[in-house]
Order: C-alpha cells, then structure tokens, then sequence
C-alpha cells in the first residue's frame, strides 16, 4: 500500500492505492508523472483480513488522511487469476470485504473528510467469458469462481459505499512491461519464450479470440478519472481494445515483432471461450493503442535491460 499526494499542503489531495501489480504500478507511475509524491509506504497484510482492516483504520487515525478535499482509494490488489479454484477467491473476498468495512468506517466517522471515492479494478474477462461483442447492455454471467469473485466484489462495493461513491473498470486481459514479480499473460510470455526459442504451453486453442488491454491504457484512464474533481462519480466502464485476437495471430504478431519462429503447443481446452467486446463498449474518448505497437515497445525495453525475460515456463491462457 502506498499513499500519495498531491503536494505537500495539508489541504493536497490523496490517493490511497493498494496494490502494487501490473495495474498498481502503472496507475501509481501515472500519477507520479502528474506531480503527485509518495507520502507513505507499507507492506499490506495481504493474506490477513483483520490486519489489513486495522492497518486503514490506523492510516486513518494518524491523520494521515485529514484536510484532504479528495481522498481516492484504488483497489488493485488481488493474487487469484482467471483459474483460480473456490477456495482461493473465498479467501480473497474475505480479504476485500475488510477493507471495504474499513472504509466504510473511515468515511461515516468523517476521519478522512469528504469527499471519499473507491475504484476498484475488476475482470471484464471473468464476468463475460464467452461472450461475444460485449457492449453496454450485456450483463454479467461468470461462469468460474475467480468471475463470480469480482462481480461480488462489485456488489460488496456497491452496497456498502453506495453507487456514486464507487467507481468500477472492467478491464480486459492486461498486458504491459516484463518487471520481477508482476503477472506474466499470454503476450509478454509468448515474446520472452519466442526470443529464446522455448516453448510456449497454453490452455485454449490457436483460433480462441481475446481482447488484449495495454496497460499504460488502462491505468491512463484509471488515473484520469483520479484526478477528475467532479463527474467521475458512480460508475461502471469496460476497459478493452475493441479488437479481438486469436492466439494464432498474436504468435504472428511476436514472430514479426523478434523475427524469430514461436512455438506454441496447446496443453489442453479448458479456457477456450472467446471473449470479445464492441467498440460501443468502451468509454467515450478511451483510444487502445495497436497491439502490433506494443509488442515493439515490450520488446525493446525488455532489450534494453538485458533481456529480462522470465525464466519459468508457466501455463497461459
């Protein structure tokens, strides 16, 4: 957990983000670049829900939050995945209904001042597998465990803090830089594996259509909202790039990218459902940036530091 500020006035405003992942780390390097400091930095008891809450509780009462016009808190957090079982998301919910009790206590107690917004990071992937040109009409229907985990979270969220104090992104599958620690998806995994002529395992099938998030894109927009003061209140926004890929072509995309052949071998079927979106889908003004273009940049950065790529082989989707 990190806090950051706007400046270093008692009056500046706060942003609360738990969560230093992929997103995390994107939406904090976003308002870093916008004249925001790190003010504070912990270590959150991620497995424990009870130290979790006190921790906020005790953030709260430093007066750490007081003064503030804004106070923003961004859930990024969260170690289950799209195959997450039962068991793993239960213990995740635990862990997410805490710090909404938190902040629920932290606002009526009027510690933090007012006003106080939550943007919580769900899965647009998780709530509508295997559907196709999801747009503004479609509705949820989860058909695993780590889906049905973000729309109760969503419903947590919402019926605790209110509609207009809760704002929701739905974010297609995220890809970004390779960085030590950060989740590996399909396409950071595929260009490491390509460039040193490993094999990549997947689960699904070479024609399986995805929608694949930049996520600099992701937390651009996720950040604008932030630092928006007023009409970005109560809402729910699907973040994807409106153009579907199979995994076929994304190999296709690598190989272009490395100028090497890419090896994929397809381990089983078990994450085969296509999940596409609509343009009509998306947030008026959100431009997603080519895939094509990103592959370039991952690769380059990844070049620049040495070839960074991960060692393990794990199973993608």
């Amino acid at each position: 957990m990190i806090l950051l500020s706007s400046g270093a006035s008692g009056s500046a405003r706060r942003v609360v983000l738990l969560g230093l992942g992929l997103i995390g780390e994107a939406i904090s390097d976003f308002l870093l670049a916008r004249g925001y400091v790190v003010s504070l930095r912990r270590n959150s008891p991620w497995k424990d829900s009870g130290a979790l809450y006190r921790q906020l509780i005790v953030l709260a009462g430093q007066g750490s939050l007081e003064g503030a016009p804004c106070i923003d808190l961004v859930w990024a957090a969260g170690t289950a995945g799209f195959a997450a079982g039962e068991s793993e998301c239960a213990k995740e919910l635990e862990v997410f209904e805490a710090f909404v009790v938190a902040v629920e206590q932290i606002r009526d107690s009027g510690a933090a001042g007012m006003p106080l917004r939550v943007h919580l990071i769900s899965s647009a992937g998780g709530l509508y597998e295997g559907q196709r040109l999801v747009d503004t009409d479609s509705q949820p229907a989860p058909s695993r465990p780590y889906g049905r985990l973000k729309l109760r979270q969503e419903r947590l969220c919402t019926d605790r803090l209110g509609t207009f104090d809760t704002l929701i992104y739905r974010l297609s599958s995220v890809y970004g830089y390779i960085r030590p620690g950060k989740r590996l998806g399909l396409v950071t995994t595929l260009l490491g594996n390509t460039l040193s002529q490993r094999m990549t395992r997947i689960s699904g099938r070479l024609d399986t259509l995805r929608d694949y998030l930049w996520v600099e894109d992701a937390a651009g927009h996720i950040g604008g909202r932030i630092l928006a003061e007023e009409g970005s209140t109560g809402a729910v926004s699907i973040l994807a790039s409106s153009r579907p890929a199979s995994i076929h072509e994304i190999r296709s995309i690598v190989q272009r990218a490395t100028n090497r052949p890419s090896y994929v071998y397809c381990a089983n079927r078990e994450n085969a459902a296509h999940i596409t979106f609509a343009r009509s889908a998306l947030p008026a003004g959100f431009a997603p940036s080519m895939l094509e273009t990103c592959a370039g940049r991952i690769l380059l950065d990844a070049m620049s530091k040495g070839g960074a790529w991960p060692r393990k082989n794990p199973l993608v989707a």
